[in-house]
């Protein structure tokens, strides 16, 4: 083989490997969602029966973290700590009394986002309104995976990232209003 056919096959070697990545993302988000469904009708059908897939999750040996990526895996788009915290009382997780369940879900997805396996993002400012005001952004939410982001949200840099970008010389986006002047 010659250096141009080796490079011919990483490239095609590279396509396959984010296609296969795609695929898992998929097929993850729709498990999560599916253990989600059998769980609430079980609730509703007052089956005990869980099986061995979803054992750890009904008997509650699924910890606050674990919980708040499944909700995650599952969304079809990004979600505030607020709505996470809803979805997990959806499902029928028990987050307990604590007047502190949302300070608690703020600092796991934080924690997540830290380590990479979350992505905070921001819904871009599209609004004449918002671009006035100067904001970039009318939301943040949090997004598992790396694939298939809902139109209109892009990665939001915090302080953190934006520091990291400088420091790489990587630009994130161009000031609203100065869009608006050309």
């Amino acid at each position: 083989m010659t250096k141009t056919s080796y490079r011919q096959a990483l490239k095609d070697a590279r396509v396959e490997l984010r296609r296969l990545f795609q695929e898992r993302e998929k097929l993850e988000r729709r498990i999560v969602k599916t253990k989600q469904s059998v769980l609430a009708l079980q609730r509703m059908t007052d089956e005990t029966h869980t099986g061995e897939f979803l054992s750890d999750i009904a008997e509650r040996r699924v910890g606050l973290t674990d919980a708040v990526r499944s909700v995650l895996m599952a969304s079809t788009r990004p979600l505030a700590p607020l709505d996470i915290r809803n979805k997990l009382e959806g499902i029928g997780y028990d987050i307990g009394t604590s007047p502190n369940v949302l300070n608690s879900v703020h600092t796991v997805v934080r924690r997540l986002r830290d380590s990479g396996e979350v992505k905070q993002v921001g819904r871009k400012a599209d609004s004449k309104w918002a671009k006035e005001k100067g904001y970039r952004f009318t939301a943040i939410g949090y997004w598992w995976g790396e694939y298939g982001l809902p139109a209109g949200w892009t990665v939001y840099p915090d302080k953190r990232l934006q520091k990291e970008w400088k420091r790489k010389g990587i630009v994130f986006e161009d000031d609203p209003k100065e869009e608006d002047a050309e």
